[in-house]
């Protein structure tokens, strides 16, 4: 038998505990590109893997906008969603007009 440490979600709900000192998974998104990486250290919580690529695509847009400005070479650029856990959730491509279907790791 495998003994646990941490209670399940539901234990902690039994117990009286709110659903506000149950911790939300951390993502983080970071850009890769050829001259270009902007690794994300600090994350953000989020309640699931469909809110995080959700996420992605806010911040895809905000990343389009600001580089049409810039007048950037976003050819290579790409943003990789990762969870706390270390999963890929997400590997999706800048650049307008290339694909942004989610490559969703496999499990």
């Amino acid at each position: 038998m495998v003994s646990r440490q941490e209670p399940l979600i539901a234990d902690k709900f039994a117990e009286g505990e709110s659903n506000m000192d149950v911790l939300m998974p951390r993502y983080f998104f970071n850009i890769d590109g050829v001259e270009h990486l902007s690794q994300d250290v600090t994350g953000e919580e989020l309640p699931d893997d469909d809110a995080a690529r959700a996420e992605a695509a806010i911040q895809i847009s905000e990343i389009r906008a600001e580089a049409c400005q810039a007048d950037w070479d976003m050819t290579e650029w790409r943003m990789v969603v990762t969870a706390d856990d270390g999963r890929k959730i997400a590997d999706l491509a800048i650049e307008p007009g290339q694909s942004q279907t989610a490559r969703r790791a496999a499990l």
